[in-house]
């Protein structure tokens, strides 16, 4: 069946109910967020953990900045909306040469970067270059699009579109891909779909993510389940950098796959007492689903949404005990660290999730109808913007209508805007 949302979903009287439905995506990829990987050419850290190059970021979750002390510019774009381009719903978001690749629902929509629409793959059929269903995509090492349809993977010329080839997974038939990513040596990293169906594993003796040869030999397991609730793996992705991560359970490690392994790359330190990179070397289990040295005792947080953007890295975290959610930005050169309170009621200008990013900047959406709501609450006031600047921002979104695909924000720091 062919997915193919009607503009009627977005009137106003169904608002409330894509608001909910957004929440519930939305709360869902955050729900991949405490054990993160970052695919990564290479690794700039000193220390290691058992081989592994690793740094410590100390963070004082009590410390808030304002934004005007990192946020350098941000920028509007609006995607063009038509009957081949609308989004019910936002899922992943990828920028691959300036484009920008939107997993919605099950469809794949493509904006080049002033979000003029280039195509979209829906679901058509079983036939040859067809797509029977979009379970999730990512980029091969020759930057073809790649589309996960149930064992077989469908690469598309990332311009246009144009169907290139199939190949079919002859990998373990216990091993059922939910979502996944291609590692330069052309290497499959699998998020086993059992491990996102509660009670549907056998605790201990089950993994969350499978590498496989593209021949289909068996190259790894990570991450053990270790208990009934362990989390979804989600692929988040920057231009250079692919994340993958898990939560419902309070983890404090980003990790990397460093040419075909998944290593740690960096811990987030919640706790008080600060850590040093000595620290980890004797009581840190480097593949562990949750932390082995306390950073959680006292407090329980979840990464939410680790991105890599230049020498920055950003992540949300989240306070499970007190519901809020913090922002996080970190300068990998000079670890210095800026903590803010995430709140997007307050002003149009504010920065929503941060789901994605490219070398140059940070990437959040909106949708429009909490777009034309603030505004017309007059919230519109930016204490990082200059006013000449602000009003610029403010005509790219007057004509916006509630029914209009959603706006992108790009989000640069102050070093990015310097550039």
């Amino acid at each position: 069946e062919i997915f193919r949302p009607s503009a009627e979903i977005f009137r106003m009287k169904k608002i409330k109910t894509f608001q909910a439905t957004n929440r519930l995506i939305v709360h869902f990829r955050a729900i991949f967020a405490t054990l993160t990987v970052l695919m990564l050419t290479g690794c700039q850290n000193n220390n290691t953990t058992n081989g592994t190059p690793v740094t410590v970021y100390n963070i004082d979750s009590n410390y808030h900045e304002n934004l005007s002390h990192i946020v350098g510019d941000i920028d509007f774009i609006p995607l063009e909306t038509n009957d081949s381009s609308i989004i019910s719903n936002i899922r992943k978001i990828i920028t691959m040469n300036d484009n920008y690749y939107i997993l919605s629902g099950t469809s794949i929509v493509v904006f080049n970067k002033e979000g003029k629409w280039l195509f979209s793959k829906r679901i058509e059929g079983k036939g040859k270059g067809e797509l029977s269903y979009i379970h999730d995509f990512c980029f091969d090492r020759d930057t073809n699009l790649c589309i996960l349809d149930y064992r077989k993977i469908l690469v598309f010329n990332r311009y246009n579109g144009q169907y290139l080839d199939s190949k079919f997974l002859n990998i373990d038939n216990n091993v059922n891909p939910f979502e996944f990513q291609i590692s330069r040596y052309d290497n499959y990293f699998f998020y086993d779909q059992k491990a996102f169906e509660e009670g549907n594993y056998e605790i201990g003796n089950e993994y969350s993510i499978f590498s496989f040869s593209p021949s289909g030999k068996l190259l790894n397991k990570y991450f053990k389940l270790v208990r009934s609730n362990n989390g979804i793996i989600h692929f988040n992705h920057s231009e250079e950098h692919i994340l993958v991560s898990s939560a419902n359970v309070p983890n404090d490690t980003i990790y990397a796959v460093m040419d075909n392994d998944i290593l740690p790359y960096c811990y987030i330190n919640f706790n008080s007492s600060k850590l040093k990179e000595s620290d980890l070397i004797k009581t840190w289990d480097n593949k562990a689903l949750t932390s082995h040295i306390g950073s959680l005792k006292d407090k329980s947080f979840m990464i939410e949404y680790p991105t890599i953007s230049g020498e920055f890295i950003h992540f949300h975290f989240r306070n499970t005990k007190k519901e809020r959610i913090l922002s996080c930005f970190i300068n990998q050169k000079t670890k210095k660290k800026y903590v803010s309170e995430y709140s997007y009621d307050e002003t149009v200008f504010a920065p929503t999730m941060i789901v994605t990013a490219n070398n140059s900047a940070f990437i959040s959406y909106q949708y429009t109808y909490e777009i034309i709501r603030l505004i017309n609450e007059n919230k519109t006031n930016c204490s990082f913007l200059p006013d000449k600047r602000r009003l610029e921002l403010l005509d790219k979104l007057k004509n916006l209508k509630e029914t209009d695909n959603p706006v992108l924000m790009i989000i640069k720091t102050k070093k990015h805007a310097e550039i």
